[in-house]
C-alpha cells in the first residue's frame, strides 16, 4: 500500500479543515493509499511565508520515505502565488519522489504524464482569483470611505492581545532599542 500525507489548509481562523479531511480520506481509500501523515495548516497564511516551513517539513519527510503522495483538497490550498511558485513547490516534491494528487481538480495528478501542464493552468487561475479578491476588498473599502464611514480602529483604542515578538515587530523593536541605546551613551 502506497503511503500518503494529507495537506489541509483553510484561509481564515474561523474556518475548519474537517470537510477537507473527510473528503481527502475518502479519496485515499478509493485509491488504496495509506495515510501516514497529516499537515494541518489551519490559520497559517500562505502569503506571509507561514506555510513555507510546513512545505519544507513535508518535503523533508517525503525524502525520508514517510510518504510517496501528497493529497491536497485543491491546488490553491498549496499556493496562490502564481504559476512559478506553485510549480516550484510541485517540483520540489517531485525531486524527492513524491507525487501530488488534488481532490477538486481530478486532472491534477503528478503521478501521471499530464500533471504539470494542468498544474500550470490551475496555478494561474488561483493567482487570478486571489488578485480579484484583493481588488474587490479594496473597492469595498474605497466605497465605504466615499460613503463617509471611518475605517480602522476607533481613535485611542488598543489591542487587548499581546503581540508576538518575531518577524517585522522583532526587527523593528530591536532597531528602536539600538537607536535608544546609542542616544543614551
Amino acid at each position: 500500500m502506497t503511503k500518503a500525507a494529507l495537506w489541509l489548509r483553510v484561509s481564515r481562523d474561523d474556518q475548519e479543515t474537517q470537510n477537507q479531511r473527510r473528503q481527502i480520506v475518502e479519496l485515499a481509500e478509493r485509491r488504496g493509499l495509506e495515510i501516514t501523515r497529516e499537515f494541518d495548516l489551519s490559520g497559517v497564511s500562505a502569503f506571509r511565508g507561514g506555510q513555507e516551513k510546513f512545505i519544507s517539513e513535508a518535503i523533508r519527510e517525503a525524502r525520508l520515505g514517510k510518504f510517496k503522495v501528497l493529497l491536497i483538497w485543491a491546488l490553491d490550498r498549496l499556493s496562490r502565488e502564481g504559476i512559478a511558485k506553485t510549480l516550484d513547490i510541485v517540483n520540489r516534491f517531485q525531486r524527492v519522489g513524491c507525487g501530488i494528487i488534488s481532490l477538486q481538480e481530478s486532472e491534477i495528478d503528478t503521478t501521471g504524464p499530464n500533471g504539470e501542464l494542468i498544474i500550470a493552468v490551475m496555478a494561474h487561475l488561483a493567482n487570478i482569483e486571489s488578485r480579484r479578491r484583493s481588488e474587490r476588498t479594496k473597492s469595498g473599502l474605497e466605497r465605504a470611505k466615499a460613503d463617509g464611514r471611518v475605517l480602522g480602529r476607533p481613535k485611542g483604542s488598543r489591542d487587548k492581545r499581546q503581540r508576538k515578538k518575531s518577524g517585522y515587530f522583532k526587527r523593528w523593536s530591536a532597531a528602536r532599542d539600538d537607536v535608544a541605546a546609542y542616544r543614551v551613551n
